[in-house]
């Protein structure tokens, strides 16, 4: 089997993260390539990691949140009652498993 094919089998097994991890290692100088044991959990780490990315895509599409913005963005400010010290503490959780 060639790498044209594989490249396919991926595709038709919805594997896209892993695919375009192996056309990415394809395109590397073959020095630089991964071999055996590596390349497979290079490839199944990349497949991992694109189906999160893509889960949490869907998750917030789903969520129809107001406003996209991340944590970092938020203003801290006495107006707003809220001090960096007190935000740092709700990004950790903590309150969650605490009930």
């Amino acid at each position: 089997m060639n790498t044209t094919e594989s490249l396919q089998q991926m595709q038709d097994l919805k594997l896209s993260g892993m695919a375009q991890s192996y056309r990415s290692q394809l395109a590397l100088p073959i020095h630089q390539q991964l071999e055996g044991h590596e390349l497979i959990a290079h490839l199944l780490q990349e497949e991992k990691l694109s189906r999160s990315n893509e889960r949490l895509s869907t998750l917030l599409k789903t969520a129809k949140l107001r406003f996209n913005v991340s944590p970092n963005e938020i203003e801290c400010s006495a107006a707003r009652n809220l001090s960096k010290a007190q935000w740092a503490t709700l990004l950790e959780g903590h309150y969650i498993a605490q009930g």
